[in-house]
């Protein structure tokens, strides 16, 4: 009897904690909805408590844990949510999207690195989410060693269409770039920013950042290298004068070329306010026809800048090249610009420089022949010379040294998503003959502007008076002498030259270091001298490579 007792008090309890089981489970249920609804509604200080609760008691139910790690990070409890995360992906690997919220926790705690461990992990389990680009972008801005590509992850994430990420990623992006060396691109970012979310508090940021609040904008990258290469049509490849009969050796004066253009620099010291650097560039071009122009253009340089402020710098910038036509060498040039910028923000950039260059040409015209006899004699036993006096390879001396002064004001304009420069100069040239002695006085302007489709319009022209100090020693081909071949006379004016230029770009950016372009170029050189009055159109396509860090 007493056996039987205790069979049914077993048999009571098993039931009773079955009962209370299944009334936890029910509940459990119920909470779980509940905190589920309250966290979808952005909830999570409600929800938060009752996940807690759950996971205690299920503690390996991995989405329980994910809306649980997922709570703690909209609350900014940043150290939970790493721990919660990365408990639910230990449990669940497959579970959708649980990296780029690792991402996003680690970013806010601080840890760079972890944040990018995250977005590669994202990627390799085929994640596209727009986050995890700008988590990428914040994260290698917040490790302040590679801004560039920083600035480019923040881009794409601010260019997604409808799942943009703006303007917090346009406004990351813009400073990035700026901490990178590259204004233009980080004033666009920054302007886009203000155009697109003028009522925000990122605009206001951005506006400050313009104004020099916190500006870098003198800085340049720490190295960067740039690759041009393309192929040309030029209308005047050998610069013929109009009226001007070709060489016996030439049968057409356009031409096609290749183009390339490289350029590579580094920031090797700085301390304090100093900054030292250097850089390589080359410029090369190979015509199919007129061989005897293809120019090799190889160069050094050297700069020195002194910050004076946040917003203020001296830099002392030296160049030498080197050049060859076709296989012979032409040129040795120095020149050396001394200048001072100063960032003004939505003011524009302004920058004030003088220059002062010598050229050393190693195969100056000599022109026509003078005659049997010494330099001026008259033209006896030759059908065609220069005046008596006149000793044509010295004067066309074109060796020399040149200056000049000039300014460039750079302003942003929010409308045209970029900006419009433009500025005045004078500068002078003593060769050691008269035939290139001149003074010049000139103005530029130009414009930069982001289109749809990352499409980017460039454009500049720019006009030079260029008043030479002596008439030249070439003849006129108007000249009867000259028609009759006999002996022809200097003109009586001064030459006078001015010189117009236009240039258009449009340029399409295919990766983020890549972009395809084609341009428009102009030049028109109206002189009172036949030999030097002359047109040139050229029309390129070209691929472009830019990097820096």
């Amino acid at each position: 009897m007493r056996a039987k007792h205790r069979r049914r008090l077993a048999i009571g309890i098993v039931v009773l904690a079955a009962a209370l089981a299944s009334e936890v489970r029910a509940s459990d249920v119920v909470e779980r909805a509940r905190a589920e609804r309250l966290a979808s509604a952005g909830r999570c200080d409600e929800a938060l408590p009752i996940l807690t609760g759950l996971t205690t008691r299920e503690p390996n139910d991995a989405r329980l844990v994910l809306l649980r790690g997922d709570c703690e990070l909209q609350l900014d409890h940043f150290e939970d949510a790493l721990v919660s995360l990365r408990r639910a992906r230990a449990l669940d690997p497959t579970l959708p999207d649980v990296d780029v919220s690792i991402a996003a926790a680690s970013f806010h705690a601080g840890d760079f690195q972890g944040a990018l461990n995250a977005v590669a992990d994202a990627r390799r389990a085929g994640s596209k989410r727009p986050e995890l680009n700008l988590y990428e972008g914040l994260a290698l801005f917040g490790l302040q060693n590679d801004d560039a590509n920083a600035a480019r992850a923040l881009e794409r994430a601010g260019q997604g269409g409808a799942r943009s990420l703006d303007p917090v990623a346009s406004y990351y992006a813009g400073m990035a770039w700026r901490r990178a060396g590259d204004q233009d691109r980080a004033r666009e970012a920054l302007q886009r920013v203000i155009i697109d979310y003028p009522d925000s508090e990122w605009a206001v940021a951005a506006q400050r950042a313009l104004d020099g609040a916190t500006t870098t904008a003198l800085t340049v990258p720490r190295m960067w290298a740039r690759v041009r290469a393309g192929m040309e049509w030029n209308s005047n490849a050998v610069f013929i004068g109009n009226g001007v009969a070709l060489p016996e050796d030439i049968s057409n004066k356009s031409d096609f070329l290749g183009v390339v253009e490289a350029e590579f620099g580094s920031e090797f010291y700085r301390s304090g306010p100093w900054s030292l650097g250097a850089r390589a560039d080359y410029v090369g071009t190979a015509h199919t026809e007129v061989s005897d122009f293809d120019l090799q253009y190889p160069g050094v340089g050297l700069w020195v800048d002194h910050r004076l402020s946040n917003v203020s710098l001296l830099r002392l910038d030296y160049a030498f090249h080197h050049g060859w036509l076709g296989y012979d060498s032409y040129v040795t040039s120095n020149l050396l610009t001394p200048q001072w910028m100063r960032d003004f923000g939505s003011r524009g950039l302004l920058r004030v420089y003088g220059q002062i260059w010598y050229d050393d040409f190693h195969s100056n015209a000599g022109g026509v022949a003078d005659g049997p006899g010494a330099v001026g004699d008259p033209c006896i036993g030759v059908s065609f010379c220069g005046p008596p006096g006149l000793d044509e390879a010295k004067e066309r001396n074109r060796d020399g040294i040149g200056a000049g002064v000039g300014f460039e004001h750079t302003l942003p304009v929010a409308w045209l998503r970029g900006n419009v420069w433009g500025g005045l100069f004078y500068e002078f040239y003593d060769s050691r003959g008269t035939e290139y002695q001149y003074d010049g006085y000139g103005l530029r302007a130009g414009f930069r502007s982001e289109l749809p489709a990352q499409l980017t319009l460039f454009g500049w022209a720019g006009y030079t008076y260029r008043p030479y100090r002596h008439a030249s020693t070439y003849p006129d081909p108007d000249d009867p002498n000259v028609r009759s071949r006999r002996e022809y006379g200097l003109s009586g004016a001064d030459r006078t030259d001015n010189v117009v230029e236009v240039e258009v770009e449009l340029a399409r950016r295919i990766t983020d270091s890549l972009s395809a372009s084609v341009r428009y170029a102009y030049l028109w050189n109206s002189s009172n001298v036949a030999v030097y009055d002359y047109d040139q159109n050229v029309v390129g396509a070209y691929l472009t490579w830019v990097w820096s860090r």
